[in-house]
């Protein structure tokens, strides 16, 4: 059996188990984390919805640009977009309409704009807007050894996949670059970067935004109110999937967040000094922002590592899945293999800072 399937039988009966504790009074609260969850893919349908409906359009929009961009950093379409559009924001539908190449589709649209796309497009906006003070420094110094260890994790997860050495380096070339540029701007204090980081966020929501008002028009009044391609029956049946998938996974995720903390305290000393920390970690899995708030609340270890881990590892059991497990259900398993290495990686690279930074 697939893991994904292994991995959505277990959502599923989560799910299950939430509603009967539901019916008899909430006793364990896995009822309310069902809510919790919809609650969370509620805000997360909110900032996808209307570029779901407008990709097919905004793809055509950018066929031509991107393939410019393409050709002169020898790389692919796919690869470009997915640089700096989160998954669940475009990074994936748009990808998969400005390439023909499968694998840079997959690599692009799936790899990197879990990560590094929402990486630029989401969390760094974000974080910026929260962190003050030293909170905001180590953040900075841990959000780069978790953007170095990017790259590395999408080539030792495609050629794990069976993707070709050459074919993945050539198509990865141009992250290395993109991450370099990135690091150094975000270690330097480079304000364009940041303004400009900023700006690609609030493009984002604004696109979303006006999308979602041409939705809301044409379920409203079945009309369309300009003729162009969009995705209206997307639009209408996935989110619901979608919510009853993260509803799952919370409740799963919950359960084994009191095992981890009831069973394996060494985690806790080992890790992190602090239960803020540890918290903070556990809960990006499914959503990195409450992380954020948790940091005045951490120790500076805490602080580094939990920022390497949003780089990597936000969303493994959030909107991120959902999304990747509602439109592409087959690279599931490669999603998460992606995201386990990458995580890995930060760990270890955080973890080795740590020691020799002292």
């Amino acid at each position: 059996m697939q893991l994904s399937k292994i991995l959505f039988m277990l959502f599923s009966i989560a799910f299950a188990t939430g509603v009967i504790d539901k019916i008899f009074g909430d006793k364990r609260k896995l009822g309310s984390k069902i809510e919790e969850g919809f609650i969370i893919m509620a805000k997360a349908i909110f900032s996808m919805l209307g570029i779901l409906y407008l990709y097919p359009f905004l793809g055509m929009l950018l066929v031509k640009p991107s393939k410019f961009l393409a050709q002169l950093f020898h790389t692919d379409s796919a690869i470009l977009i997915s640089c700096f559009l989160p998954i669940d924001m475009g990074g994936y539908h748009i990808s998969q309409q400005v390439s023909k190449d499968e694998m840079a589709k997959v690599i692009g649209g799936i790899l990197l704009s879990s990560n590094l796309g929402a990486t630029i497009g989401f969390t760094y906006p974000v974080a910026f807007g929260i962190l003050k003070g030293e909170s905001k420094e180590d953040f900075i110094k841990g959000s780069l050894i978790g953007i170095g260890c990017i790259p590395i994790a999408v080539v030792f997860t495609s050629l794990l996949w069976g993707y070709n050495v050459l074919r993945t380096l050539k198509l990865v070339a141009i992250v290395v670059i993109v991450t370099f540029v990135l690091a150094i701007g975000v270690s330097r204090g480079w304000r364009f970067l940041i303004t400009a980081m900023k700006f690609l966020g609030s493009t984002m929501t604004f696109v979303n935004l006006v999308g979602l008002a041409l939705l809301g028009y044409q379920i409203l009044t079945s009309k369309a109110l300009f003729p162009i391609k969009t995705a209206l029956q997307d639009c209408i049946v996935l989110p619901l999937k979608m919510a009853v998938l993260i509803g799952g996974s919370y409740v799963f995720f919950t359960v084994m967040y009191n095992f981890l903390i009831s069973r394996f305290r060494l985690l806790k000393s080992s890790y992190t000094s602090d239960q803020a920390g540890l918290e903070g970690m556990l809960m990006l899995l499914v959503n990195c922002v409450p992380t954020l708030y948790l940091f005045d609340k951490m120790d500076k270890r805490s602080k580094i590592l939990a920022s390497a881990l949003c780089m990597t590892a936000a969303s493994t059991l959030g909107p991120q899945l959902a999304f990747v497990a509602t439109f592409a259900p087959a690279y599931v398993s490669l999603f998460l293999l992606n995201k386990f290495i990458s995580a890995a990686a930060a760990v270890a690279a955080t973890l080795v800072y740590l020691k020799f930074s002292k």
